[in-house]
């Protein structure tokens, strides 16, 4: 690799972090969202590099586990990554430990931006053993567990825990032919991941806050042009809202919780990055019968099921079930807080 290609390199990704500084300022609807975009620019930029500079120090087991989640993750969930080769045979086991599920998909990348799923599986306690342990096997042959394609580039694990502070999944992911030994990408190459995650990954996650913030204060099923992108797993089923709200306004939300294996209700930045703690499922809510009631405000509205927005006035939804036996659509109308009952 020459010094001026490494050069061009670096150029290109300073010039992917301006544009993306730009399109968020733009795309803000206020100042302080404006301010929260730059730091979110900033995140990403620190997630990319860390990613292609350093990509070590977040692999465990031959997975990769991104500490900056963005793009409406679920912090019920740890998922990992890995890139696979066409044609290549792999194990992939461990134990459950707190995971109440573990779920393993392989996809091909689509023109652009985003993954087609191709084949997933999913391990629980009916399919493991009495430990939690599992063995799943990967690659062309008809007796694989998951059967993988010549298009079959990315593999992602997705763990389900339901409560902070239980134990994650302990998984190894591990080659059972002979892997061919190639030299190590130059940094051109170990930079284009990067200028990717700033340019057009960036970009895609924008035109997602853009469309949910049409949606202001009601939830519906999440739009098909993000649902053809963000169905890893094959079993979810998505609903998306966004709240705007005025002070001392809260946005009620009533949802029938229909038969399950799991469901979640989260809020998120308008940047649809994570607010720490705003999110409950089945074992952290309260419940009232067959449903529960969820507050969403940036002040205690002296309710459970508080949805703290940390001061923001305005940002996204998601409602996810998995495994349910029928949709039904959650329901929101704005209250104020000395009236809400």
């Amino acid at each position: 690799m020459s010094l001026d290609a490494a050069r061009r390199a670096w150029l290109d990704l300073q010039n992917a972090v301006a544009s993306a500084e730009q399109a968020v300022v733009a795309a803000a609807p206020d100042e302080e969202t404006a301010q929260e975009g730059l730091a979110y620019v900033g995140r990403c930029l620190a997630s990319a590099l860390d990613g292609a500079l350093s990509p070590e120090r977040h692999l465990k087991g031959g997975l990769y586990y991104a500490e900056h989640l963005k793009g409406g993750a679920n912090p019920d969930y740890r998922m990992g990554q890995a890139v696979i080769m066409p044609g290549a045979r792999y194990r992939i086991g461990g134990s459950l430990n707190g995971a109440i599920r573990f779920g393993v998909g392989l996809y091909s990348p689509k023109p652009g931006f985003g993954l087609t799923l191709q084949a997933y599986s999913s391990v629980d306690g009916r399919n493991s053993d009495a430990n939690g342990r599992f063995s799943l096997t990967i690659g062309p042959d008809a007796d694989s567990s998951l059967l993988s394609s010549a298009n079959s580039r990315v593999l992602i694990t997705r763990e389900l825990t339901l409560r902070r502070g239980d134990a994650p999944a302990a998984i190894s992911l591990e080659r059972l032919d002979a892997a061919p030994v190639e030299p190590g990408p130059d940094l051109a190459a170990r930079l284009m991941p990067a200028q990717a995650q700033m340019g057009p990954i960036f970009e895609e996650f924008l035109r997602w806050s853009e469309l949910l913030a049409t949606t202001s204060n009601c939830i519906i099923p999440l739009p098909d042009t993000l649902n053809d992108k963000v169905q890893g797993d094959p079993d979810t089923r998505y609903f998306s809202g966004y709240f705007d709200l005025q002070p001392g306004e809260a946005l009620r939300v009533d949802v029938a919780i229909p038969p399950c294996t799991y469901w979640m209700i989260q809020t998120l930045t308008h940047w649809l990055e994570i607010i720490p703690g705003a999110n409950y499922n089945g074992a952290t809510a309260l419940l009232s019968g067959d449903g529960a009631t969820f507050w969403i405000s940036a002040s205690d509205p002296g309710h459970p099921n508080w949805l703290d927005t940390r001061g923001r006035a305005r940002g996204a939804i998601f409602f996810r079930t998995l495994g349910a036996t029928a949709t039904i659509r959650p329901t929101a109308q704005v209250v104020m807080l000395d009236r809400a009952a």
